[in-house]
């Protein structure tokens, strides 16, 4: 019961931290809708006014050198999680994923999962239509990074992205 009671106190701790984030967000306190509104500040991306807009999240803004072109923008807890999210039959221009650190695969028992953005990874449409599966080569993944190692050059990071983006990375 003791055990019960903290989780219970727990929850209702966490509960008003989400009504808190939502307030700000606009909308419920999910990883999704967090990860969408941070993307859309730092990268200057337009979300569309329906969350539920079918494979596509938004568009980058003029100021973008990817200017409208369509996005869609997933979180992962851990880098190379499974890919489930392109098995879609709408497909943007680009995929952005942040990502916490890379975990290997395996249980997540005995893991935590902390809301972390250690990693960007921007993905052409192209790229993603090669693959046989939804599952992502660590290649490619590690050629798609924009943060903290700019790899991918289509969307080249500022100074103040990169410290936008490091407000949400792993405090150690």
């Amino acid at each position: 019961m003791e055990h019960l009671q903290q989780l219970a106190e727990l929850i209702h701790q966490r509960n008003q931290i989400d009504d808190a984030i939502a307030d700000l967000l606009g909308r419920p306190a999910e990883k999704g809708h967090i990860s969408e509104y941070i993307a859309a500040v730092v990268f200057d991306i337009e979300l569309c006014s329906a969350a539920t807009t079918q494979g596509i999240d938004g568009y980058f803004s003029r100021s973008s050198p990817l200017a409208g072109q369509s996005v869609d923008i997933k979180y992962l807890a851990r880098k190379a999680q499974s890919g489930k999210w392109l098995e879609r039959t709408v497909r943007p221009d680009f995929y952005l994923v942040m990502t916490g650190p890379y975990t290997p695969p395996g249980s997540s028992r005995g893991r935590r999962h902390p809301f972390v953005i250690d990693h960007v990874f921007l993905f052409e449409r192209s790229t993603i239509l090669t693959l046989r599966s939804s599952s992502i080569p660590l290649a490619v993944w590690d050629a798609s990074e924009i943060y903290p190692q700019p790899k991918n050059a289509h969307l080249p990071l500022t100074e103040r992205q990169r410290a936008m983006l490091r407000l949400f990375g792993t405090r150690e």
